[in-house]
């Protein structure tokens, strides 16, 4: 009930619509709201696909796929037909965008002087090709991040390698140690910025 209202007041006639969604390692009751976000707005959108935030995660075979969104194959190829699914490709540059650039000085300044580098932001571009962009998925605490969720989804979930490449080695800097429990990190911090 609570995402039907919700999605009642959206103004999304007419739009495509994207929607960010963990993979099987994050535990959420994802076949229920797959169900429930078609139903609320299929016939309104243009468009509605789903993308999963792999981030350095292998691909999720059609199989494992069906199974984390609770559908059979059959009804992927029918009620669900116009519902595209992909995998992120974080290696792939021909499924990659530059949407910005974090300078050294960004890097230092973020990392305490830990790491001075520049690093390209780069996304999957599908990100782009939507009017409409919405995670679901669940938060939890990160023993990294400091939690699961928001921009995580994007920065691990659809980055590209380099930007991953940055903040996962900032965290070994700072060692689990000093980093695990801390809710506010300067790996956060660089998600953050490069959210920004």
């Amino acid at each position: 009930a609570t995402v039907t209202e919700a999605c009642a007041s959206m103004d999304v006639g007419g739009k495509k619509v994207l929607f960010i969604i963990p993979d099987s390692t994050l535990s959420m009751p994802l076949p229920l709201l797959f169900r429930v976000l078609f139903d609320a707005l299929h016939g309104r959108v243009a468009k509605m696909d789903y993308l999963i935030a792999l981030g350095t995660h292998p691909p999720m075979p059609e199989s494992a796929i069906n199974h984390m969104l609770g559908v059979t194959a059959e009804e992927r190829t029918g009620t669900y037909a116009s519902v595209e699914i992909f995998n992120h490709a974080w290696r792939d540059p021909e499924a990659l965008t530059t949407i910005g650039r974090l300078t050294e000085d960004d890097i230092e300044q973020i990392s305490g002087g830990l790491l001075r580098e520049s690093v390209d932001v780069t996304i999957n571009k599908r990100v782009l090709e939507y009017d409409l962009i919405c995670i679901v998925g669940p938060v939890f605490p990160h023993e990294v991040v400091g939690f699961s969720g928001g921009y995580k989804y994007f920065f691990p979930g659809v980055a590209g390698e380099a930007i991953l490449d940055v903040f996962h080695w900032l965290g070994a800097l700072i060692t689990n140690y000093k980093i695990n429990g801390t809710k506010d990190t300067p790996v956060r911090a660089v998600i953050n910025k490069a959210a920004s």
